[in-house]
């Protein structure tokens, strides 16, 4: 049923509301906000996980299981489905594996390795 709308008492009739099919619109909204809740779990699980390793010097298996643990928590609140929790799961662990052979870079004082490149090649 098409109704009419009225703009500053003035009637428009030009307008009708609720006559267009949305099914597609419905799909494509669906699927963008699927997307946003995965990519922007993963990208905020990604920025914990650099923060506490890097920014703050954490040790590679409990920033990892930490990382984990906030991923869960992101699934159950977000209500995260299918393949997340196995790929964040082994991503982390993955990480985990790297930050050994990472930790050794991050603890490298580059001052110290300048002045020692300094002097070898004075």
């Amino acid at each position: 049923m098409a109704e009419t709308s009225t703009h500053n008492g003035a009637e428009n009739t030009g307008f009708v509301s609720g006559e267009m099919p949305i099914e597609s619109q419905s799909g494509t909204f669906s699927s963008f906000m699927s997307i946003s809740r995965y990519a922007g779990s993963a990208i905020a699980l990604l920025v914990f996980w650099s923060t506490i390793f890097f920014g703050m010097r954490g040790d590679t298996w409990a920033t990892a299981l930490s990382t984990i643990g906030l991923g869960l928590l992101l699934a159950a609140a977000l209500k995260l489905r299918g393949a997340f929790i196995p790929l964040m799961v082994i991503s982390f662990l993955i990480l985990g594996v790297l930050g050994i052979w990472l930790q050794a870079w991050r603890d490298v004082d580059l001052a110290e390795t300048a002045q020692a490149m300094h002097t070898i090649f004075a």
